[in-house]
């Protein structure tokens, strides 16, 4: 009896220490809580501040945040709150670059006279972290201003 609870007790000890294994590696980002209404509409939910605080992270990603737009020089500019937009930060600011939805943002931010107006939106698409190259540039050329980065292929979107 004792050896058998002494070996029931290693078991449980060196099963605790195995590192778990992640289901598919490499498949899905583990920071990620996917959400979507189908298989290839899956959109990473994450806040502005959690691609801020670890761009790396959702590279590449599919992501789907709430921010502030607005149209700047006849782009699509999102900024993480009201104030870092009416601040102008632009070191927290992500252009829309291409997508299926990015001409309805653009005519949707305009008010009836024509004037364009920040609105709070949740928004779709590919993050692109605008990283610093040896020349002290960004690797996202053609922004007006330094900018964190770029979401591509937009494809959904909502006002709030």
């Amino acid at each position: 009896m004792k050896i058998f609870s002494l070996f029931t007790f290693l078991v449980l000890i060196s099963s605790g220490c195995a590192k778990p294994e992640p289901d598919n590696p490499g498949s899905r980002n583990s920071v990620c809580k996917y959400s979507g209404n189908s298989a290839n509409e899956q959109y990473c939910a994450t806040t502005y501040f959690q691609l801020l605080a670890n761009p790396s992270s959702y590279e590449g990603e599919r992501v789907l945040v709430q921010a502030w737009a607005v149209s700047i020089n006849g782009k699509t500019v999102i900024f993480p709150t009201k104030d870092s937009l009416n601040g102008a930060e632009t070191v927290s600011s992500i252009v829309l670059v291409s997508g299926s939805e990015l001409e309805q943002i653009n005519r949707r931010l305009k008010s009836d006279n024509g004037i364009e107006v920040p609105r709070r939106m949740a928004i779709g698409g590919v993050f692109k972290q605008n990283i610093e190259g040896k020349d002290g540039k960004g690797q996202l050329s053609g922004f007006d201003v330094d900018r964190f980065g770029a979401l591509t292929e937009v494809d959904r979107f909502s006002f709030r």
